[in-house]
C-alpha cells in the first residue's frame, strides 16, 4: 500500500465556515463599530452586521491519498488543533455529493459509508493549543472502479451568545453564533484494469458558445453509478465528413485555473453526480456543419465515445482573428498577426502553421510586402509556394536576415492566395511587424463612451484609432452592473491589430435589455505591453432624469454620450 498526504488540496474538500445571526431592529440607531442600520426599498428598516471570523481549528492534512487493493485495510490520522477557543467538536463519516462546478462537499442525506470505522473519539472537548487525533481505518470494497473516495465531516458545535432586547425598544442586539467544520477526504485509487463499471458514465449535452469572442467547449456527464471514478475526457471538434481538428481536454470548472495541465485536466466524478466540464477552443473550423466528438478516455484507452452536432458561425468568435486566418474550404494558418524582429525581446523568427482539413488539394503562394505594396526584402520566406494534401500540415518559417540596411521598424501584409483542386480561391492579407530597429511610439486614441440603439436593444460603443504609424493591439473589457444586482462582463477588440490610421468601433452588446435606470459601468483598454491600459469607472443613468420615465429598449437619442458627474480617480489611466 502506497500513501500519499496532500496538505493543501482544497479543490477536492470543501471547508466550510456558517455564520447564523438572528436580528432583532429596534431603532435606526447604533454606535457599535461593525454594524450598519437603514431602510430597506419597502421602508422597513434593517440591519447589517460585519465582522471578522477566523477558523476556531486547523486539521492537517485535509486530503489523504492512498494506493491500494481492493479488500486491503487502510488506516488513517488526522490532527485537529484548536486555535485559541474551548470548543466541543464532533466526527462523523459522511457520503460525499458534488456539484456541477467539480467541488465535493458532503451529504448528509446520504448517510455515512460502511466503509470508514472512525476508532477515536467522535466528540470530544478541544481546550485553546490543545491538539488531538483523529484516526480509523478505510476497508477498500471489492468495487470495479479505478478510484474511492470517503468524507470524513468534523464540526465545533460552537455557543450561541446570549441576547435579550431592551424593554425600552432604543437598542438593536444581535446574537451569533459561529460554527467551524471542514470535510477531510480519502482517496483511494485501486489499480484496477477491468473499468467495465465506467462504461455506464453518460455525456450528455455538449455546445459551443462564445465567451469573450473565444469558443468555449461545454459538456455535461452524468455518473449514474454508485461508484466515484477518475478519468480524463478529450474532445474535438470537426466539419461532417472531413479530417479531425487538433485535439483538446475539458477539465471541471474547480480546476479550471490550475497551471499543470495534467492536474488541470483531472476529471474526478462522485456517485450519482453530474458534472459541467469546459475548454477553450483555439483553433476551430468554422465553415460547414461540424461534429463534437468527445470521449472519456483512462491512459490510451476510450472508454465512452458521444457525437454531437454543431452550428456555428464565423461572426460567433471574433477573438480567433487574433489566432487563426481561415483561407477557405478547410484551410487554415496560424498565428494570424505575425510579429518578428532583431530587436531586443522579440523573435528574429516566426513560424507559420497551416492546415487542411478539407477533401482536397490545396495551393498556396506567399508574398511578403509593405503596406504601400513594395516587396520585403529583408525577410527570407522558407516556402513561398506549395501545395498541401488533406490532413496535412506544413510549417512556414519567416526568418530576419541580418542587414545594416534596414534600421528602422517595417510594417507590411503576408499576401496569401490559395486554391483547391475544385477550383476554390481565396486570398487573405496578414499583418506582419519587421522590427529591424525599434517600433515607432504608440498612440491610441479612445472617443466617448456611447448608448447606441439598434432597433429595440440598447449597447454601448466607443471608437478606438490608431494614430501612430506601425500596427497596435486592441482589447476591450467592459463590466455593467444594474442597481437591481446583475453584472454583465463584455469584450470588443480581441487583441486583434489596427493599421495606421484605422478607427474601429468598440461595440459592448450584453445579452439582456438594458431598461432605464442607474448602472455602474468600468472599462479597460489594452493596446501593447509598452503602454498603460486605458482605465475609467463612472455611474450613468439611462432614461430621462425627472418626470415619466420613458418606455423599456427606447433611448432619447440613437447615439449619446455617456458622461457622469462621479467618476473614479481611475478616469484616465493612460
Amino acid at each position: 500500500m502506497k500513501r500519499f498526504v496532500r496538505h493543501t488540496d482544497l479543490l477536492g474538500c470543501a471547508l466550510s465556515l456558517f455564520l447564523s445571526a438572528t436580528v432583532v431592529a429596534q431603532s435606526s440607531q447604533s454606535g457599535s463599530t461593525g454594524i450598519r442600520t437603514g431602510t430597506t426599498a419597502d421602508g422597513r428598516q434593517s440591519v447589517t452586521l460585519t465582522r471578522s471570523v477566523e477558523p476556531s481549528f486547523h486539521i492537517e492534512p485535509i486530503v489523504q491519498r492512498f494506493e491500494a487493493r481492493r479488500g486491503a485495510e487502510i488506516p488513517f490520522r488526522f490532527k485537529i488543533t484548536s486555535t485559541g477557543k474551548d470548543m466541543n467538536v464532533t466526527v462523523q463519516a459522511v457520503r460525499l455529493r458534488q456539484e456541477e462546478t467539480g467541488v465535493i462537499l458532503h451529504d448528509l442525506q446520504g448517510g455515512a459509508s460502511d466503509e470508514v470505522d472512525i476508532t477515536s473519539s467522535t466528540a470530544f472537548p478541544l481546550a485553546p493549543g490543545e491538539s488531538h487525533v483523529i484516526q480509523g481505518t478505510v476497508k477498500v470494497p471489492l468495487a470495479k472502479t479505478n478510484f474511492l473516495s470517503y468524507g470524513i465531516l468534523v464540526r465545533d458545535n460552537g455557543v450561541a451568545n446570549e441576547f435579550t432586547g431592551d424593554a425600552d425598544g432604543q437598542t438593536t442586539t444581535a446574537g451569533v453564533q459561529f460554527v467551524t467544520q471542514y470535510v477531510l477526504r480519502i482517496d483511494i485509487e485501486t489499480g484496477i484494469k477491468d473499468l467495465a463499471a465506467m462504461n455506464q458514465l453518460q455525456l450528455t449535452e455538449a455546445h459551443v458558445a462564445s465567451e469573450l469572442g473565444m469558443p468555449v467547449a461545454t459538456v455535461y456527464l452524468d455518473n449514474p453509478t454508485d461508484y466515484a471514478f477518475e478519468f480524463k475526457v478529450r474532445g474535438n471538434i470537426g466539419v461532417a465528413g472531413r479530417r479531425p481538428t487538433a485535439p483538446f481536454w475539458l477539465s471541471m470548472l474547480s480546476r479550471a485555473s490550475l497551471e499543470d495541465e495534467s492536474e488541470r485536466t483531472l476529471i474526478r466524478v462522485m456517485p450519482k453526480s453530474r458534472l459541467k466540464l469546459q475548454a477553450q477552443v483555439d483553433a476551430l473550423d468554422l465553415q460547414g456543419d461540424k461534429v463534437f466528438r468527445i470521449a472519456i478516455t483512462n491512459g490510451r484507452r476510450e472508454l465512452v465515445v458521444q457525437q454531437f452536432s454543431l452550428a456555428a458561425r464565423t461572426a460567433s468568435f471574433p477573438a480567433l482573428k487574433a489566432k487563426l486566418a481561415h483561407l477557405g474550404d478547410g484551410f487554415s494558418v496560424s498565428p494570424s498577426q505575425i510579429r518578428l524582429g532583431q530587436v531586443a525581446g522579440v523573435d528574429r523568427t516566426a513560424i507559420l502553421r497551416f492546415e487542411n482539413t478539407g477533401d482536397t488539394m490545396q495551393s498556396a503562394r506567399i508574398r511578403l510586402r509593405d503596406l504601400d505594396g513594395n516587396p520585403v526584402t529583408g525577410v527570407r520566406v522558407s516556402s513561398d509556394d506549395f501545395q498541401l494534401k488533406p490532413g496535412r500540415t506544413k510549417s512556414v518559417r519567416l526568418s530576419m536576415r541580418r542587414s545594416d540596411e534596414q534600421t528602422n521598424a517595417v510594417f507590411g501584409v503576408l499576401d496569401i492566395v490559395s486554391e483547391s483542386e475544385s477550383g476554390q480561391a481565396s486570398r487573405r492579407q496578414l499583418p506582419v511587424a519587421m522590427l529591424f530597429g525599434d517600433a515607432p511610439a504608440a498612440d491610441l486614441q479612445l472617443g466617448d463612451l456611447q448608448l447606441q440603439q439598434d432597433g429595440s436593444s440598447r449597447y454601448l460603443s466607443m471608437t478606438a484609432t490608431n494614430a501612430g504609424e506601425g500596427y497596435l493591439p486592441v482589447d476591450a473589457r467592459l463590466t455593467l452592473a444594474s442597481e437591481a444586482g446583475w453584472t454583465l462582463e463584455m469584450a470588443d477588440g480581441y487583441g486583434v491589430w489596427l493599421k495606421p490610421g484605422e478607427t474601429k468601433q468598440l461595440r459592448f452588446i450584453p445579452d439582456r435589455s438594458l431598461d432605464d435606470g442607474q448602472y455602474q459601468v468600468d472599462y479597460m483598454v489594452r493596446s501593447t505591453d509598452d503602454v498603460p491600459p486605458t482605465v475609467r469607472s463612472l455611474i450613468v443613468t439611462l432614461g430621462q432624469p425627472g418626470g415619466d420615465t420613458e418606455p423599456p429598449h427606447t433611448a432619447p437619442a440613437t447615439d449619446q454620450t455617456l458622461t457622469s458627474a462621479t467618476e473614479s480617480p481611475l478616469a484616465d489611466a493612460r
